[in-house]
């Protein structure tokens, strides 16, 4: 595929939406040295979601913002951006001389709710209630109905795997 990329790659439990800005707290060395290739070179990473060990094969791309913290043994707090959702084609645990993960992600571009099957109007018809209350019928964009309901990561993650039939 031509639109795959490889990126450094910190998975997480967590699932953050395009927009938000996320503290992490940085121990592990093999991440201490990822923020220390982030700083030297502007690049993004990407935050693969984990539930219960196991990889489920979208995430989310980040900036990172700026370094909040030092501490004297090598750990920092970070300011993350997230950018966009992607979909994670390979894993790799280390490579290229680095100590940190990377892969091969195909980076999702933002959908309208109108446009999308079957498999997100049965996610939807769980959080029916949520979007009457909250929503702004104007606004149909995913991303808008994501930020407006203030989803948990699974949560989340239910309708971000929908982008395979959007």
């Amino acid at each position: 595929m031509d639109n795959l990329k490889t990126i450094p790659l910190f998975p997480l439990t967590i699932l953050p939406l395009p927009g938000e800005h996320v503290a992490l707290h940085i121990f592990e060395q093999r991440y201490q040295d990822l923020i220390a290739h982030l700083e030297n070179t502007q690049t993004e990473f990407g935050i693969p979601f984990v539930r219960e060990k196991q990889n489920l094969k979208y995430g989310v791309s980040l900036q990172l913002e700026r370094v909040l913290t030092r501490y004297s043994g090598g750990e920092s707090d970070v300011e993350v951006r997230a950018t966009s959702f992607f979909k994670l084609h390979s894993f790799q645990m280390q490579g290229d001389g680095v100590t940190y993960p990377s892969g091969e992600i195909e980076s999702l571009e933002e959908i309208n709710i109108i446009s999308l099957r079957d498999e997100l109007l049965a996610e939807w018809n769980s959080f029916s209630q949520m979007f009457v209350d909250k929503v702004n019928q104007n606004d149909t964009r995913l991303l808008h109905l994501l930020h407006t309901l203030d989803l948990s990561p699974e949560e989340r993650f239910r309708f971000l795997k929908c982008y395979d039939h959007g």
